[in-house]
């Protein structure tokens, strides 16, 4: 029989997605697993994952293993790796060796530039997995990746900490929003986390960072403190739109106040479109589409958008309203 190319190989098994496991179809991904090309291996490893193959954990932990040797060369973009600990994870499998590896895991790969690592996604994947386990070391993990050079790495010990929901996962949160980040989005992730968690003590503190000079920063503040819905999240945003003079901010508060839900929070940007400034007007439309799903609101907003003798309002109804429900 002609030996076949790495082409018909990936081809074959991306035929053998679609199939039913079958004893021939299980013998080829452990061929996969087996094999020199990480490619193959990852590919081999998402099919044992969607197949539910969790007999097959021996042979995607030792393709993991043997991929972190000279991994540049043999599994370069982690593909291999991060297939085999999100299939783990997925097969509710989780290796505690596999996962303390993979979460310390850089690999730094040559580009036009200085060095990427490659290995981002895997360090976040092995977060996840760690909690799943229960891991007695999850804590020092999670604050290593606190501190990780990547942004998702970064993200994913934001999120393990806020669903693991203790004390100390609050205290921890609380010094990266402190540190502050590169990413806003990340110290939106910790606020959201800390008003999760202990949402009485969190929302002063949150609400300091609504007076922050980054832009960025201010918005996910406010984006964190109206998605925890408390029932003071719309007094603190009014109030601090209130006070404020910038017409952006003033813009940019009004998606934050929707979304609180609350009925004072429509009452308001009703109003905002009946009589503010038309760029104001159609900042309420955008946020008033989180309440366009119910037909009684919808027709609320419409008549408020009515009211204005603007056609560009009209128009940002009729575009944000009534087709983004189509």
């Amino acid at each position: 029989m002609a030996r076949q190319s790495f082409d018909e190989k990936l081809a074959r098994l991306k035929r053998l997605e679609l199939e039913n496991p079958s004893p021939d179809g299980l013998l080829e991904l452990r061929q996969a697993l087996a094999g020199s090309s990480s490619l193959l291996a990852a590919k081999g490893a998402r099919i044992a994952a969607k197949w539910g193959l969790r007999d097959l954990k021996p042979e995607i932990a030792a393709a993991f293993h043997r991929y972190l040797q000279n991994p540049v060369k043999t599994d370069p973009g982690c593909h291999a790796k991060l297939a085999a600990v999100e299939t783990l994870n997925a097969l509710d499998c989780p290796d505690a060796d596999v996962l303390l590896r993979g979460i310390r895991h850089i690999q730094l790969e040559p580009s036009f530039g200085p060095p990427v690592d490659t290995a981002e996604l895997l360090r976040a994947a092995c977060a996840f997995g760690l909690y799943r386990l229960g891991h007695p070391e999850l804590l020092c993990e999670m604050v290593t990746l606190l501190m990780d050079s990547k942004t998702a790495p970064r993200r994913a010990a934001v999120r393990v900490l806020t669903d693991l929901g203790r004390e100390v996962s609050e205290m921890l949160l609380r010094m990266k929003a402190l540190q502050g980040d590169t990413e806003p989005e990340i110290l939106g992730d910790c606020l959201s986390g800390l008003l999760a968690i202990s949402p009485a003590r969190s929302l002063k503190f949150a609400e300091q960072f609504l007076e922050a000079e980054d832009p960025q920063v201010a918005d996910e503040a406010a984006l964190a403190i109206g998605n925890s819905r408390l029932k003071e999240a719309f007094g603190i945003l009014r109030d601090f739109r209130e006070r404020n003079v910038l017409p952006s901010i003033k813009r940019t508060l009004l998606l934050p106040i929707a979304l609180t839900r609350s009925n004072d929070a429509f009452a308001m940007l009703l109003e905002v479109l009946r009589s503010e400034h038309r760029d104001n007007a159609i900042a309420a439309i955008e946020a008033l589409a989180v309440y366009g799903i119910n037909p009684d609101s919808r027709e609320q907003i419409r008549i408020a958008a009515s009211s204005r003798d603007d056609r560009l309002i009209r128009e940002a109804f009729e575009k944000r309203i009534v087709q983004g429900l189509r």
